[in-house]
Order: C-alpha cells, then structure tokens, then sequence
C-alpha cells in the first residue's frame, strides 16, 4: 500500500518535506540571501499559493504560515541590524503577509469549490437512484399491464369461446 494515496499523508509529508528542502536549496543556491529577499517572484509564495490551490484552506493555513516563519527567520539571520533597525516594517513583513492572506483565499476558494462539488456529486447519486428507481417501476408496470391485457384476451377469447359454444347449441 502506497502511503502517499490517502490526501492527508501527502499533506503531512509536504509540509514536512518542503520547508526543509526550501532551505537547502537557498543554502546550496545563494547561502549569502537564504531569505531569497528581493527576488521576484518569491519562492515561498509561488509555492504557497499552488499547493493552497490544489488542497484547500486549512493546509493553505498551514503551509502559508509554516513559510512566513521560515522567511521572516530567515531574514533575520541574514539582516545586518547595523544597517537596518527593525524588521517589523511593511517592506519586510508585506511578502509573508501576503503569503498567508493570498494563500488562504485561494484555499477557501478551492475549499468552497470543493464542497459545492461534493454536494453536487450527492445530489447527481441521488438523482441517478430516483430515476433507477422509476425505471423499476416503469418496467414493473409494463408487465403487469402485459399480464393483465393477457389476461384480458384470455377471456375475450373464453367469452367468445363460449358464446360460440351456446350459438351451436341453439
């Protein structure tokens, strides 16, 4: 059994496995900006916003926010507070803001989608299981009309028997 079918190990394993690798790239790519700050369009957010489309709003939560740490972090380490006297301005703090918002729109969007398309799925099954159910129906009074008009000639062909019957007695 693969342990990636079931969707919940494939976003346990995503978000366990991406923030890693994310680093190690930036490490191995460009180890003097592991924040990948000003670099366009951000990797984070690229990331972010795909896997919130593809999952939904609650892992959009979680990896927007796991990313928005690891960048802000990230920056931190590299920032040189000679130069600059806080992080907590909207230069620094606009790209994981709009990680999270971003990523958490498109994932209740895919969450809403996702729904509506459940709901429809529930109504198509009960729609094809009325209609099968009037199918049976409709063929079950097809033979009992047929048995009936059987029966009917039956004894149209009976009465005539005997009608023919009583008219050579006469």
């Amino acid at each position: 059994m693969n342990l990636l079918s079931n969707i919940k190990n494939q976003k346990v394993f995503i978000l366990i496995t991406i923030p890693p690798l994310l680093y190690a790239i930036s490490k191995f790519l460009t180890p003097e900006n592991l924040a990948w700050y000003n670099i366009s369009p951000h990797p984070y957010f690229f990331i972010s916003v795909i896997l919130s489309g593809y999952y939904g709003l609650q892992f959009s939560i979680w990896i927007s926010s796991i990313l928005s740490i690891q960048y802000v972090s990230l920056l931190h380490l590299q920032t040189d507070y000679q130069k600059i006297e806080t992080l907590l301005t909207l230069e620094y703090l606009s790209l994981p803001l709009s990680i999270i918002i971003l990523s958490s729109l498109l994932g209740e969007f895919r969450t809403r989608t996702q729904n509506k398309q459940t709901k429809l799925n529930e109504l198509n099954l009960e729609s094809k299981q009325v209609t099968d159910s009037l199918l049976n129906k409709i063929n079950m009074l097809n033979k009992e009309s047929f048995e009936l008009k059987k029966q009917i000639i039956t004894k149209l062909d009976t009465a005539s028997h005997i009608f023919e019957m009583v008219s050579k007695l006469n």
